[in-house]
């Protein structure tokens, strides 16, 4: 049986029950069996009957038998309540012909909001940063409710890169950029700094009972109004220099830890009493989320991206959490082209992961490669009239490993043999030259440089223009926006031998291991 109490009329003083809030739900269920034309159209009439004929009904294709049910914009009055209530019922009393009914325990349910009045920025920043800092308990308040309940699956809904600082959030381009896709807890892809602008909370497990949808609603409205209080900033600064992170939770934490985790993020609410009542019952009914392989089979908690959604770190057993940040945050963007960094095994053909058994290179390569890991590179390397490159910032990942990511991913891919090292003002350099892979058969290219900077200046200047791309050819430095020369580096001499092509059967495996330094 349900904890939570569901208040018809709005919770009271409730903060989707204020005259500028707007919000929309999209109830996702699976009839198990039954084809979704037969589904439709029993509910289609239902709620053309019952007055409810701006809601719409889809088909899920995310699951199988999915069906989903989307509301049009509702206003912050009683009036919405009583209409969800009344649709979820309509739901629920769907009977196929075999008795098939619709179960939500394996799904999402997405709450899009905002106010009228739409947020600047910075202020996007600040929910970033509060969805980060309460990371690994906004999953399990977004996690499927009950004793047995199934964990929430990662691949659609995982964790967002980290955060710029939120003064440095300027542009709808920068706001956008703080989900990878629409495919994180927290898509900000709908902001184009209109009228319209909202925020999709993802993270949320579907359900077909309006009080679980009424309190995630709460929470998220709260969530872009705490964003808009100045006098949480620098709690929120605090908070993100050891945010807890999905999966990331005290070994040795007790109960008591875990609910003041839950007081803390509580406090920084704007909810009402009859909220936080709501809230902390859905604490209860909830667990941590766990990592059981299948739930996250595109590596999702075991990937940090960096802030712009640029840079993707693996990082190993015993790397901190505060470590990866400051790995993270100082490693430098190259343009056009996606750095990822992890660690090969020693002697073995896997990839080191953060809380998991080691991946093979086959299924890390595609990972890489489902996740669209050079999606954010793509369009800086289109208006060139290039290809994006993929940078392997692996030690000793000239072979092997980077043959399986280029022939899963199927873009040219930067690789050394070498050991690799992130310097302090965040340049990746190798003890070895980097070698650009090439698919379809090219034979790679030497750049005969260790920076990296340098190596991708002799790639751009090697490259062949994308087929059909209406660019110039390639020169060879990078050709920037606004005149800057993205992938020159200042001061640097000639490399140290030009660019040439080594034969394919030059190129092996060079057992090194990773290292910062």
């Amino acid at each position: 049986m349900s904890p939570l109490t569901f208040h018809p009329a709005g919770v009271p003083s409730g903060l989707t029950g204020r005259p500028d809030a707007q919000f929309g739900f999209e109830l996702e269920f699976q009839v198990i069996g039954e084809d979704f034309v037969d589904v439709n159209a029993v509910l289609r009439a239902k709620l053309d009957e019952a007055g409810f004929g701006d809601w719409a009904v889809v088909e899920e294709g995310a699951h199988d038998y999915g069906v989903e049910v989307i509301s049009p914009i509702l206003p912050g009055a009683a009036k919405s309540w009583a209409n969800l209530a009344a649709v979820l019922e309509i739901i629920c009393s769907y009977r196929g012909v075999d008795g098939a009914s619709a179960q939500a325990d394996h799904v999402g349910g997405h709450v899009n909001f905002s106010f009228e009045e739409q947020l600047e920025p910075p202020v996007y920043g600040r929910v970033a940063q509060l969805n980060m800092a309460f990371e690994s308990l906004l999953y399990r308040l977004g996690n499927h409710y009950g004793a047995t309940a199934l964990q929430r699956d990662l691949w659609a809904v995982g964790p967002n890169p980290i955060p710029p600082p939120a003064r440095e959030i300027v542009s709808i381009d920068e706001v956008q950029a703080l989900s990878t896709s629409k495919y994180d807890a927290i898509n900000f892809q709908y902001v184009d700094g209109d009228a319209s602008d909202w925020l999709e909370f993802r993270f949320w497990a579907g359900s077909l009972d309006p009080a679980v949808w009424q309190v995630h609603a709460e929470i998220s409205a709260a969530m872009v109004l705490a964003a808009k209080d100045p006098s949480l900033y620098r709690r929120l600064d605090e908070l993100m220099a050891d945010p807890r992170l999905l999966g990331h939770e005290p070994e040795t934490g007790t109960n008591e830890t875990e609910l003041g985790r839950l007081l803390d993020f509580l406090a920084l609410l704007p909810l009402s009493p009859a909220a936080q009542k709501l809230a902390v019952a859905l604490y209860a009914w909830t667990s941590p989320w766990t990592d059981q392989g299948a739930n996250d089979h595109q590596l999702r908690a075991q990937t940090v991206i960096g802030p712009g959604a640029r840079g993707w770190i693996f990082p190993t057993r015993g790397d901190s959490v505060p470590d990866v940040l400051q790995i993270s945050g100082k490693l430098q963007e190259y343009a056009g082209a996606e750095i990822v960094v992890a660690t090969a095994s020693p002697g073995r053909r896997t990839v080191e992961m953060w809380r998991r058994d080691p991946v093979p290179f086959a299924g890390f390569a595609k990972v890489l490669a489902a996740r669209g890991v050079t999606g954010n590179a793509a369009d800086e390397a289109k208006h060139a009239g290039f290809e994006a490159r993929l940078v392997l910032a692996v030690s000793g990942g000239a072979a092997r490993l980077g043959l399986a990511v280029m022939a899963e991913v199927s873009v040219p891919t930067v690789v050394t043999h070498g050991r690799v090292q992130v310097t302090e003002d965040g340049r990746i350099e190798s003890d070895s030259e980097w070698i650009e892979l090439r698919p379809g058969g090219e034979q790679p290219l030497r750049t005969g440089v260790t920076d990296l900077r340098q190596a991708l200046d002799q790639v751009w200047a090697h490259a062949a223009p994308k087929p059909q791309a209406a660019a110039p050819g390639p020169s060879a430095a990078w050709p920037g926006f606004g005149g800057t020369p993205f992938l020159t580096l200042a001061g640097a001499g000639a490399p140290a031998s030009p660019g040439v092509a080594v034969p394919s059967d030059q190129v092996s495996s060079d057992n090194v291991n990773w290292s910062w330094r």
